[in-house]
Parts: C-alpha cells; sequence; structure tokens
C-alpha cells in the first residue's frame, strides 16, 4: 500500500555511514554519495570512506554497471562503490561533445573520482554550449 523505496545504509557501531552532498540526477540514474568513518585511533588518519551508489530513479535498483537502456528493465546489479579516502562531494556530470557523461566527485583529502556514466545517446549527439549576449 505504500509507494516509493529507501535504502539502508551501513549501521555499524563505529562506523555510521551517512548521506552529507545532494544526489545528483541523470539519465534515470540517481547518484549519491556517502561518508563512513573508519575504524581507528589516530585522528589524523586522513577520515573515513567515500562511496558513490547509483540507483534507477523509480525502483531504487542497483544501476552501477548500466551501459545500455535494456540495463535497466532487467535484473538490479550492484549499488555502490568506493571512491576515495575523505567526505565526499556532491556527484557533479559532465557531458562532452559527444554526448558521454562523466560523473566526478572530489573529496577532503584531495582525491578526484571520475567515471563514464549512461548516455544513450552517446556518439549520436553533438552538444555543444554557446553564450550570446545582448
Amino acid at each position: 500500500t505504500k509507494k516509493g523505496w529507501y535504502l539502508q545504509l551501513d549501521k555499524q557501531t563505529q562506523s555510521l555511514e551517512k548521506v552529507l552532498a545532494k544526489p545528483t540526477l541523470f539519465n534515470r540514474l540517481i547518484y549519491f554519495t556517502t561518508y563512513k568513518n573508519k575504524d581507528t585511533d589516530d585522528p589524523c588518519s586522513g577520515g573515513g570512506v567515500s562511496s558513490l551508489y547509483t540507483v534507477e530513479y523509480l525502483s531504487g535498483g542497483g544501476a552501477l554497471t548500466v551501459d545500455e537502456l535494456s540495463d535497466l528493465s532487467g535484473p538490479a546489479g550492484a549499488r555502490s562503490e568506493e571512491v576515495g579516502i575523505g567526505a565526499p562531494s556532491t556527484p557533479v556530470i559532465s557531458v562532452s561533445t559527444k554526448a558521454q557523461g562523466s560523473v566526478i566527485i572530489g573529496t577532503t583529502s584531495g582525491q578526484i573520482f571520475s567515471q563514464e556514466t549512461f548516455s544513450p545517446l552517446s556518439g549520436k549527439v553533438l552538444l555543444y554550449w554557446r553564450e550570446v549576449i545582448p
């Protein structure tokens, strides 16, 4: 009788997983990052672990390895992967002139994570930006 979905994040005693930044929606997929404390006694260790979640926006099903539109109608795959050390930024989507998207994430430890995203029109459409100032 209820509609919608949610994900249960890791809630171990010493390492609570939490969302610290806004999600990003691109081509039916939601990208969001989480942060999980590391179990360590060293406060200078650089912080916890950042993860990227990629889920289909209607079902919440794992879409980390989606590379074709037909993949979205099949069984759910993996939802997340570790992307670095330190607190993560909001996922940013960048689209090339060949319509290939990439998701980019930075962490507080200075790491940059980037990987190609699901882009159904990749290579078929030329995108460009033109600013007109009157």
